[in-house]
């Protein structure tokens, strides 16, 4: 996953036409290196939005397509217009039926800048990635889009002018979008993603209009219907672009039905990348009084990328990054600051976070300083509970408002030789800790009957994650404590590395510092 590839400075002898080549290559790099099935990118292909410009960000795409990887691009408000429309269709023909390595020849541009950018040749023939491809009109064929791939369907947003210059709005599109989310199989994912952010306190320009202009209130009313869709048929990230840093935020509907969804902000591949406005949101939250934002993470100064991973019911998303070596200027849009800068870096990316879901499962908001404890989940006969911990994370975003903890228990069937489902957990450890997330205690129940009584007494089970390959001890992936059984209760005084197993509730549990994955099995 990626955003926004503009250049918005002079050439620089590797950006050729408002297009940052020379960091798309690092992208495309690292997509290989990590073995990506397809990358897609939630708009603003190009700065200048021109036919040359797609062209030359449907040139530099072909190293994805030699190695195997599929493309998805969104349009952004950078390619607004019917022309860019007709070009965009022209040069990603995936987009209605997912056919790669397709670029017409007469699209395959050559610039100024190849001596240093290195252009690969086409290699191989088309190949297909996703099925199921529709849209919700004939204006909109390849624009709006959505397509399924293994366990998940996608579901992309186009909110600009079509090719035949009719008008186009995410209202009329609602239906479409309700009825492609409901329309899948059970027991299977959905994502959905648009350039655009939801409404925020950061500028006045959404996936539902641009303010002062458009109808607030019908704004927010379209955004409602719109978050209880994705949230009654089971989405849980809505992902854009447009905003130039990454966050995750929790985005709750302005009636107070307490629906909801994670917007996941993008980080760009830009040499301007923007800050979150630093005044007073636009609107007056008395007037809204059931809007809720919850953030989770934030970081500006950064070019990024996302890999999602699909494991059955499973979800894990890591956010990597490069820190910019940029020029900070305090003016901007709507009011906020962006870095600047004028020559192509050397991407150094790390990464920075995880998070996840599971689709059997819950999501818990832990508020800074707020307890684990009591934090609740059961599946397959099995219950997961935190018997301690706390959210000692203490840091806020760029305006001083605190991160609130997303805290995902999700489930997966057991393999053979354990005695529970296996339990995911995400969203225990801060963005950009190099360290482990704080101690905390989790039990998770068994059925004794299944199991011989000295096998319980004896502990020759317990709470284990997998390390080296195999099912060991959940304590052995701690870093630091003293590794001690108890037969019998968790009590509050044990410390990090304690374990044990208790026959009178039928509980293994753990004083751990790392995230497992955990299950009931046998201890070595």
């Amino acid at each position: 996953m990626m955003a926004d590839t503009q250049w918005m400075q002079e050439d620089d002898g590797k950006s050729p036409g408002s297009v940052p080549v020379g960091m798309i290559n690092q992208l495309n790099a690292e997509f290989i290196r990590h073995k990506v099935a397809f990358v897609v990118e939630a708009g603003d292909l190009t700065h200048s939005g021109s036919v040359r410009s797609l062209d030359i960000r449907a040139t530099f795409t072909q190293a994805l397509y030699n190695a195997g990887i599929g493309f998805f691009p969104l349009r952004g408000n950078h390619e607004p217009t019917a022309q860019a429309a007709a070009e965009f269709l022209r040069i990603f023909p995936q987009t209605r039926g997912g056919l790669q390595n397709a670029t017409p020849r007469d699209a395959l541009v050559s610039t100024e800048d190849d001596d240093r950018l290195a252009p690969v040749q086409v290699m191989g023939e088309p190949f297909l990635v996703g099925s199921r491809f529709s849209s919700p009109s004939r204006a909109l064929s390849g624009l709006s889009y959505a397509f399924d791939f293994n366990n998940a369907r996608f579901v992309l947003l186009d909110q600009f002018t079509p090719a035949d210059g009719s008008a186009n709005c995410i209202t009329a599109q609602q239906g479409w979008i309700s009825s492609t989310l409901a329309s899948r199989p059970q027991g299977t994912h959905a994502f959905v993603l648009g350039h655009k952010n939801l409404i925020c306190p950061y500028q006045p320009d959404s996936l539902f209009g641009t303010f002062p202009g458009d109808s607030l209130a019908g704004a927010f009313a379209a955004q409602d219907a719109f978050i209880a869709s994705l949230a009654d048929n089971g989405v849980r990230y809505y992902i854009h672009g447009h905003d130039h840093f990454h966050e995750r935020v929790k985005v709750g509907t302005s009636d107070g039905s307490g629906k909801a969804v994670t917007a996941i902000f993008s980080a760009a591949t830009a040499s301007e990348v923007k800050v979150p406005r630093a005044t007073r949101t636009w609107w007056d939250p008395a007037e809204l009084p059931g809007f809720r934002r919850s953030i989770h993470s934030q970081q500006v100064n950064t070019v990024g990328y996302y890999l999602y991973t699909v494991d059955g019911p499973a979800v894990t998303v890591a956010y990597y990054a490069a820190d910019l070596d940029s020029v900070f200027d305090p003016e901007g849009n709507w009011g906020a600051g962006h870095f600047t800068i004028t020559q192509t870096p050397d991407l150094a990316f790390q990464l920075r976070e995880t998070f996840g879901y599971g689709l059997e499962g819950q999501e818990f908001l832990v508020s800074q300083g707020a307890s684990y404890t009591g934090i609740s989940h059961a599946s397959g006969g099995t219950t997961a509970t935190f018997l301690a911990g706390r959210n000692g994370h203490l840091a806020v975003d760029y305006n001083g408002v605190p991160f609130v903890k997303a805290v995902n228990l999700g489930w997966q069937p057991n393999p053979p030789g354990l005695f529970s489902p296996v339990l995911n957990l995400w969203g225990l450890r801060e963005l950009g800790s190099a360290g482990p997330p704080q101690a905390y205690a989790l039990s998770l129940s068994f059925d004794p009957k299944l199991l011989d009584p000295r096998v319980v007494e004896q502990g020759w089970i317990g709470l284990a994650t997998p390390l080296h390959g195999l099912w060991s001890n959940a304590v052995d992936g701690n870093q630091g404590g003293t590794k001690t059984f108890v037969k019998g209760p968790w009590q509050p005084s044990y410390g990090l590395g304690t374990y044990g197993v208790d026959s009178a509730t039928g509980t293994v549990w753990a004083v751990m510092n790392h995230m497992g994955p955990f299950a009931v099995a046998p201890l070595p």
